[in-house]
Order: C-alpha cells, then structure tokens, then sequence
C-alpha cells in the first residue's frame, strides 16, 4: 500500500505507538503527586513562617481550609484517577487516559485556586493543563483542555461571587483580575494552538522523510526492511487483540525467463501489473511490500477463507491483465498463505518461512496455485480455480 500524503494534523498519529502515550501518561501522573507534594509543603512553609511571625490567629482553621482538606480532597483524586487508569491501561484505551490525567490535573488547579483565591494571581493556573496538554501533539484534545478549563475558570469565578459574604475566607475577586486572567487564559491556549501547528508541521516533515525510507523507489510499496518492522508490529498487536491475521507471498512465475525473452522493460511492466492487481484489491487496513525482486508480500486482517479470496483475486486480476498487455504466454504468479498462529510461529522469521514454503509448494505443484500453509507440509490444502 503506497504512502499517501495526509494533512498536518496527522501528527495525531497512533497513540501509543508513535508518540507512547501510555509513557507520557506516567510522567503526568508522577507529576501531578508532585504538584500535590509540593503544594502541600509551601503551605506548610507560610503556616510555619505566620506562626513564628504571629500571624496565624487561627491555627486549626488555618490547617483545615489551606492544607488539610485540599490534601485530602487531592489525594483522593488522585487515587481514583490512578485506580481508573489502570483499568484504562489494561483495556488499551491509551488515548482516554490522556484525557483522564488532565481532567485531574483541572480538578486540582480549580481546587487549589480555591483555597487560595485571596491571591489575584492563581486564577491563571487554570492555564497549566492546556499546556501540558501540548505533549501529545493532540489537537482535539488540547481544544478538549482548553474547553473544560475554561468553564471550570468561570465556574470559580461566579462561585466566589455567590459565595462572598458567607463565608470569610471567601474573597470579592476584582473585575480587572478577572479579565486579565481571561485574557491570559485564552492567550495561552492561542499560543498552544500555533505552537501545536508547528510541531504537526515539523513532526509530519519527519515522519515523511522517514516513511521515504521505507518505501520501493519503484513501485510506491513499502520495501525488505519495512515488512519485517509491520510485520513485526502486526504480531505485538495479535498477542493484545488477538484479532487473527494472515500472512501472503506471492512471486511470479518464470519471472526470469520473461526478462531474458523479453528484456527488462517488459519485465517491469510485469511487476508494476501486478503492483496495480495488489493495490486494486487491498484495504485501507492492508501492508503490501516488495519483499524482493519479482516478490511480494501482504499483512492482511482478514479472516480464513477472506485471505484466499484476496489471494485468489490478484492471482486471477493478474493473469488477466498480463494477457490483455499482450505478454504470450501470459504471465502467472503463485501465492503462499500463512495463518498467525502463537504457538506454531515464535517468531516473525518463523511465520514468513510458513507462507515462503506455501509459496514454493505452489510452484512445485505446477505454478500459478494459490495454497495455504499446514502443519504437514506434504499435506497441502490446495485450492485451484
């Protein structure tokens, strides 16, 4: 399947393959019990510091509204965070934690606000998770951060209105405070958002180079190295979803013969025939590569029965399409098909071997086969149409 160009904010990527979002998360979360900590601890530092000085009139209340009560209210938060997460973690819904650990990182900003909202400059916390949101490289959550964040700060806000008077530790916030905080808020998620941009723009100019790399200059599939990486990658994904997925090699037959008959030209435009028989078939969810020469492999997801139908199509396609070019006698390709099995294939080495021998059997059995790999290599399913 050939590498197609996506707008910028495909640096969206695969959550928790290209930018590990299950890493980031442990670093938010490991952050945020420092934030608590430390929080925690400044608070003991002015409690401390007013009573040498004489200013905590209060002690009990001072310990109870500024440091007990958002320890406790935070920890719990925290726990329950961490105990969700988990369940997150094991269901691989690595993009939910995401928004997990910032909705906590919102909730405790709009807590610690609320202690301490006699103090003007708090009300711009409400800024720190849209900005700790930029690590995911993730537009439509740092949009989500900054939506909920938002309404939490209007929220504080008109609660400390309809709550002054009542209680007095409560205090009138200033209108001008109010609306530089605003202000400041919405700068800060502006400046997020460009700076997002930018980073789509650099992370997609990367990730274009880098797919180059694994690209056949000849016929746009991905190249040897490639596969085995997909390949790779598609088992690891297996032994998480155990969605079944099958393995296809194809090579065409008397692929050197049609070279030396009719020159390498004609042997090119054999191949790119093929290509475009295996291009024409494939699913978006499908890796084709050119695993050499005049072979070809495919990582399909389909099911049995699914994945010879596949196979047989760009057999057929290809046999056609080479007639109607006018190749006498017509070109052929035979296929080899493996299953994923954990316990008969340890390694990738060790499936690609099981449709390769599929392959060759084909060939052995006449050519222009397509056959599914058994346990008993003399045992061959063949199916012929």
């Amino acid at each position: 399947m050939k590498f197609r160009k996506s707008p910028p904010n495909i640096v969206k990527l695969r959550f928790e393959k290209e930018l590990e979002y299950q890493v980031w998360g442990n670093h938010l979360l490991r952050l945020t019990w420092t934030f608590v900590a430390m929080v925690m601890m400044v608070e003991l530092a002015i409690f401390a510091f007013k009573k040498l000085n004489g200013g905590a009139e209060n002690t009990e209340e001072y310990l109870l509204i500024y440091i007990a009560a958002p320890t406790l209210i935070s920890v719990s938060i925290l726990a329950v965070t961490h105990a969700v997460s988990r369940r997150l973690l094991a269901r691989g819904q690595y993009s939910t934690q995401a928004y997990l650990y910032l909705f906590c990182l919102s909730l405790l900003c709009f807590m610690l606000a609320l202690a301490h909202n006699a103090v003007p400059v708090v009300y711009v916390i409400f800024i720190f998770p849209v900005l700790l949101a930029l690590i995911y490289i993730d537009d439509k959550l740092l949009r989500g951060v900054f939506c909920l964040n938002f309404f939490l700060y209007l929220l504080y806000i008109g609660g400390l209105y309809l709550a002054y008077g009542h209680t007095q530790w409560i205090r009138k916030p200033d209108f001008v405070n109010v609306l530089t905080a605003a202000a400041l808020i919405l700068a800060g998620y502006m400046s997020a958002k460009m700076s997002l941009r930018r980073q789509n723009s650099l992370v997609y100019s990367i990730i274009c180079a880098h797919e180059l790399t694994k690209m056949d200059s000849f016929t746009g599939l991905y190249n040897h190295a490639a596969f085995y990486e997909k390949l790779s990658a598609r088992i690891q994904e297996y032994h998480q979803s155990f969605r079944p997925f099958s393995l296809i090699v194809m090579d065409i037959d008397d692929f050197k013969q049609v070279n030396d008959q009719n020159g390498h030209d004609a042997g090119d435009k054999i191949i790119m025939t093929l290509v475009s028989c295996i291009k024409a078939n494939l699913r978006e969810d499908e890796i084709a590569c050119r695993y050499g020469g005049e072979e070809f492999t495919i990582v399909t997801n389909r099911v049995p029965d699914e994945d010879f139908a596949l196979a047989e199509s760009i057999r057929r396609s290809f046999e056609e399409a080479a007639r109607r070019i006018g190749h006498q006698p017509s070109a052929t390709v035979s296929i080899g098909i493996a299953r994923y099995d954990a316990k008969r294939f340890g390694a990738r080495r060790q499936f690609f071997s099981a449709a390769d021998e599929a392959l060759y059997a084909a060939k052995r059995s006449g050519k222009n086969h397509t056959l599914v790999w058994r346990e008993d290599i003399s045992v061959f399913n063949i199916q012929r149409t």
